[in-house]
């Protein structure tokens, strides 16, 4: 909710949607930052995007600003946005890294995972059957 208002220096707070959307934002980003994962990876000039976001008038304090200084607000919630996607692709990783790898006819229900997810593959060796039956019994009739 907050990047539309902090992220975009241009976004005036003329509506009645920006504020409240900028409302609900700090509220969501003040319960956020009561978290020691938040400080981590927030780090550096994002950490104004924080402050500005955790003011009690936030709203009074962003319609003060001068253009300057909203552009580096929005410079800051990118820099930001890109701390936290590269803190996600970290994690991901780091998840990947613990799977172990699986291989197929290794272990118990690994064809049953495999059919669960890819169902094309059930109606591709269902047509392969039907096919196989017709030609067995066309061959049949000509036989006898």
């Amino acid at each position: 909710m907050l990047r539309r208002t902090l992220g975009d220096a241009r976004e005036p707070l003329t509506s009645a949607e920006a504020v409240f959307e900028l409302l609900s934002g700090a509220r969501d980003l003040a319960a956020l930052r009561a978290r020691d994962e938040f400080a981590r990876v927030v780090r550096g000039d994002a950490e104004s995007v924080a402050a500005v976001a955790g003011h009690p008038s936030v709203l009074t304090l962003l319609r003060e600003l001068v253009p300057s200084q909203r552009w580096g607000l929005a410079v800051s919630w990118d820099a930001g946005r890109v701390a936290i996607d590269r803190r996600e692709a970290w994690l991901r990783e780091r998840m990947r890294d613990t799977k172990p790898a699986r291989r197929m006819g290794s272990g118990d229900g690994d064809w049953a995972a495999f059919f669960r997810a890819n169902p094309e593959w059930v109606l591709i060796l269902l047509t392969v059957a039907a096919v196989a039956i017709g030609v067995a019994r066309a061959i049949g009739r000509n036989a006898g």
